[in-house]
């Protein structure tokens, strides 16, 4: 988490001191909501585990992005994502560079995300102690999304991100009865608006 923190803070460093040495509005930053489902496998690795419940897939998340237009083709940003489930809360720190479509009535975009995830069980799986209640992992996927402008210094967002974690939980009932509970698949639709500074 550490290594994660300074990596963060050194790319905005970096993104501030760039900017610093341009007359050109160059910062941008972006607030969006959105809809996420969570893909989660059970896997048991010895006996038979059942949940307390099915497992709660679908979510809502909030996005930050603080970033820096490198070119008029390719942005990067550092962001910040919280995903909400009544089963678990993820949080998402990542590094993003996207390349930019030209376009006059709207800007399309792809792009690819670099980072840290944490899990946070909200409630228990199973009813016993001796579980999983925290997983961290990598955070790696891609993204494609549209700007549409709404002032000289206002973009309407849509975006789509699909992105890859390895979370796991290891639940056990007894010694003969394991399994692995997984999250692995972040499918997110968001919508927000853009600020360019």
């Amino acid at each position: 988490m550490k290594k994660i923190l300074i990596s963060t803070i050194s790319s905005t460093l970096l993104v501030t001191s760039l900017s610093a040495n341009s007359s050109e509005k160059n910062l941008f930053a972006s607030i969006q909501y959105g809809f996420t489902h969570i893909n989660n496998d059970k896997k048991d690795t010895a006996g038979t585990v059942s949940l307390i419940e099915e497992q709660d897939s679908s979510s809502e998340s909030v996005n930050l992005e603080f970033g820096y237009e490198y070119s008029k083709n390719i942005d990067l940003s550092v962001n910040y994502q919280l995903v909400s489930s009544d089963d678990v809360d993820l949080n998402n720190i990542y590094l993003q560079s996207k390349y930019k479509f030209e376009n006059k009535n709207f800007t399309p975009y792809v792009g690819a995300i670099l980072g840290y995830s944490e899990l946070k069980w909200n409630k228990a799986p199973i009813n016993t102690l001796n579980n999983d209640t925290k997983s961290s992992s990598y955070i790696v996927g891609a993204n494609a999304g549209i700007l549409y402008p709404m002032s000289n210094s206002t973009d309407l967002v849509l975006n789509y991100t699909l992105a890859y974690m390895g979370h796991k939980a290891e639940l056990s009932t007894t010694s003969t009865n394991n399994a692995d509970l997984k999250h692995d698949l972040l499918n997110t639709v968001s919508f927000g608006i853009r600020f360019n500074f």
